[in-house]
């Protein structure tokens, strides 16, 4: 294993964060967006702080170390006494071994940042791997479980909301909602700039809540503010996503089974087109679709 002597510069104006390394330059804007790149190719740059650093002004350069790592593909920097950082290029190889090592943590909202941190930097990537997405499908169910451990609502429902996501997280054993048929109504969170009127009704049965009774109790609602994860052919959504999660345990073979209302938003949809309804599994392959013409239809079902 080769070492090498490095440094690291880190120049903060503007509200922007500018790092200059000896193999790419970094920049994360106000807006939590990151550019990553080496001799022109997209790259992922993270780093594990570890003390707090006596940063004074606007700029520094750092000493460390650098040792490549995974075939060469990425590096990581040994700032001394400070902390490490790894840089990787976005292929595929190298960004599902870092999601997976996201998943190994439990940190929730910082995980979160982390991920879609790990997406933004590797848009070109994310855009055509099926592989890509699939693992980051599956971290990002863990840390929306971590999440919904967290909120730990005593009144029956909570709703927690960040840049990229929100969910409402039910205490079925705390809740007293409405019973029709032998179903209950569960609500999707509403998202920022959204048509109410494209809220997708959720009919949980009975016997179901009674099952995730017996256990957590928990349940989580998710909508997205980004939903490209699931676009596995650049498909045009012309719904809300939702995702369904319940703490510590599966919903599987439902009788009788979960039944999802979503409506359809068709001011931009062509009268030639076709509705296709998909679902995707914990690991994020997608299981299932059908297709109805959209001309006559206002609303859409998906059933579990």
């Amino acid at each position: 294993m080769c070492v090498f002597l490095a440094s690291v510069c880190i120049e903060i104006s503007d509200y922007t964060l500018n790092i200059v390394t000896t193999t790419g330059n970094i920049t994360e804007e106000r807006n939590s967006l990151v550019t990553c790149q080496t001799n022109g190719a997209d790259c992922v740059f993270q780093c594990l702080i570890n003390n707090k650093y006596p940063f004074n002004g606007s700029s520094d350069c750092l000493e460390a170390s650098k040792t490549p790592l995974n075939g060469s593909t990425g590096f990581l920097y040994d700032i001394y006494n400070y902390t490490k950082c790894y840089k990787y290029l976005c292929i595929q190889s190298s960004v599902v071994q870092i999601i997976k090592f996201i998943n190994s943590t439990d940190h929730g909202r910082k995980d979160m940042l982390a991920l879609h941190s790990i997406r933004n930097s590797c848009q070109a990537l994310f855009a055509t791997n099926h592989e890509f997405k699939k693992a980051y499908i599956a971290v990002e169910k863990e840390i929306i479980h971590d999440i919904m451990a967290a909120s730990k609502p005593e009144e029956g429902k909570r709703t927690t909301h960040n840049q990229f996501l929100s969910v409402n997280v039910y205490n079925l054993k705390r809740n007293n909602l409405s019973l029709i048929n032998d179903t209950m109504q569960l609500e999707g969170p509403q998202l920022p700039l959204n048509n109410e009127s494209l809220l997708p009704e959720i009919w949980l049965p009975v016997n179901a809540a009674n099952h995730i009774m017996e256990k957590s109790g928990i349940i989580g609602v998710v909508s997205y503010m980004q939903y490209s994860q699931f676009q596995l052919h650049r498909e045009n959504i012309s719904s809300m996503v939702l995702r369904l999660e319940v703490l510590g345990q599966r919903l599987q073979n439902l009788k009788p089974p979960i039944k999802m209302i979503f409506r359809v938003n068709q001011t931009n949809v062509h009268n030639d087109s076709h509705l296709l309804c998909q679902y995707f599994d914990e690991y994020g392959r997608c299981m299932s679709g059908f297709t109805r013409s959209l001309i006559k239809m206002h609303s859409t079902y998906i059933v579990m």
